[in-house]
């Protein structure tokens, strides 16, 4: 409560100074009075002998994180409408903003690798792979299988196209399905 409070005071100052916030007004009140209740239970929960109960306490604590919470979500909605502002429209409420990087899956594929006659394959699944390879798409030669989701095969014959799937290994020895053909040609 002593951390958090001076935070939910904080954000009660942000936005009651802003007027982005202007619709939200019956809520941000709503969180001045909590920030008060709270003030005043954790003041009596704290003095000698305590004036307040630690589940009164406790309870207005509950009830000013849900104000933050909702007022949270409002300011998030604003954002969301409003992509191109929506870092200003969280930081200017008090709120920390969280840049997210997403990651892509990746897909099956393949590049030339560092050496000559060498390729790189990725599978999409991480963990362990089975990997094989054929140059006619109709037979195929296993390899050995690699630990992660990208596997280096080398000594190629240049100016060939290659075709090559993988399947995850599975737990208690289980086959997987083959992927769909990664093909390239190789330099």
């Amino acid at each position: 409560v002593n951390e958090f409070l001076p935070w939910s005071k904080g954000i009660y100052n942000s936005m009651n100074a802003n007027s982005r916030y202007s619709t939200l007004t019956v809520k941000i009140d709503k969180l001045d009075d909590d920030n008060a209740a709270l003030d005043a239970a954790q003041t009596g929960f704290k003095a000698k002998p305590p004036t307040v109960s630690k589940a009164v306490r406790d309870a207005s604590f509950k009830q000013t994180k849900n104000s933050i919470f909702i007022l949270g979500g409002n300011v998030q909605e604003m954002a969301d409408a409003d992509t191109e502002n929506a870092e200003a429209i969280i930081t200017e409420a008090g709120f920390g903003f969280k840049k997210i990087v997403i990651q892509q899956k990746r897909k099956n594929s393949a590049e030339q690798g560092s050496e000559p006659k060498s390729v790189i394959i990725y599978g999409e699944v991480k963990g362990a792979h089975n990997w094989r390879q054929s140059t006619d798409g109709t037979t195929w030669v296993l390899l050995l299988a690699s630990k992660g989701q990208k596997k280096v095969v080398k000594n190629l014959t240049s100016l060939t196209m290659y075709h090559f799937q993988h399947s995850p290994v599975l737990p208690d020895g289980e086959e997987g399905t083959w992927s769909e053909t990664i093909s390239i040609r190789v330099d």
